[in-house]
């Protein structure tokens, strides 16, 4: 930001992620930092952390599209690899001299374990935001977090979704690592979780192998998978709303249809099925469902 911003713009920034627009009135306070201190968190509490770049630069220039994505590049990326979100927000303040400012701002997100290395390294992308840019403030924001994602390793690592939305409701979730494929096991937009088409393997020495025994074996794993990925992102089996069935072979189909009847003795999810050639793996069934967040 290129004026020292006071409390007021945490607050209404925060307001305008969840809104979009202002709820109210801008609130009046004392100045704040140019970069907040520790989170003051316990060690290995999860907590959320929010860093407000302005895109002004003194002198009427701003922080170009091609600067801020090299900036994440270069700066914030190697810095927390895991990920990260960022989005696109409008940032307003009264300055000390009475004047309400408004600037376009870069929000990005990291929800991670406290740690003096964590607090350390967003610390230093906030120096270097300041010192590249000819910035005078970049405000953070630490609150303790809700709700973490874990790693399809399951050892309670959090998983925060990778940075490619400007959109503070999307989220592309990914587990920790690399991820080789061209597509996000599930994406949340809002209260629904999409996730990607899911088939009866699981991972084998590093490879995903389809588990033997045919559509029944298949449609069972199909299915734990299915529950692992809603879990992981935050919701469960019992809030699937919708699902699509794929069937190398229709005849398979009162077969597949036992198996998966069990997997929801409740309400039934509203459905679709086709029959289809070449499934990834020589797979007999795939299925890939969406969901409503939170715990059933």
């Amino acid at each position: 930001m290129s004026r020292h911003p006071s409390a007021a713009a945490a607050a209404l920034a925060l307001a305008l992620l969840a809104a979009c627009a202002p709820a109210g009135p801008t609130p009046v306070a004392a100045p704040t930092p140019a970069v907040a201190g520790a989170s003051g968190q316990a060690p290995g509490d999860t907590v959320s952390e929010r860093l407000f770049f302005g895109r002004s630069i003194p002198g009427g220039d701003s922080v170009t599209e091609a600067q801020w994505e090299a900036f994440v590049r270069e700066v914030v990326t190697p810095r927390f690899p895991a990920g990260f979100t960022v989005w696109r927000a409008d940032g307003q303040w009264r300055g000390d001299d009475g004047q309400v400012g408004r600037e376009r701002t870069m929000v990005v997100e990291v929800v991670h374990a406290a740690s003096l290395a964590a607090d350390s390294a967003l610390g230093a992308i906030a120096r270097a935001y300041v010192d590249r840019h000819r910035q005078e403030a970049v405000m953070r924001v630490t609150a303790p977090a809700a709700r973490h994602f874990y790693s399809e390793a399951g050892d309670a690592r959090p998983v925060s979704p990778r940075f490619g939305s400007a959109r503070s409701d999307v989220q592309f979730i990914t587990p920790a690592g690399d991820w080789p494929y061209p597509f996000s096991p599930a994406v949340r937009v809002g209260d629904l979780i999409f996730l990607s088409g899911q088939i009866g393997a699981r991972m084998e020495q590093g490879q995903m192998v389809l588990v033997p025994g045919g559509i029944e074996a298949e449609t069972r794993q199909t299915l734990e998978n299915v529950r692992e990925k809603v879990e992981q992102a935050g919701s469960s089996i019992d809030r699937v709303v919708k699902c699509t069935v794929m069937l190398a072979d229709m005849a398979e189909w009162p077969r597949m249809n036992a198996v998966y009847a069990a997997f929801f003795p409740g309400p039934k999810p509203a459905r679709s099925a086709l029959g289809a050639n070449g499934l990834a793996l020589g797979a007999r069934v795939e299925i890939e469902c969406i969901a409503v967040a939170g715990r059933g």
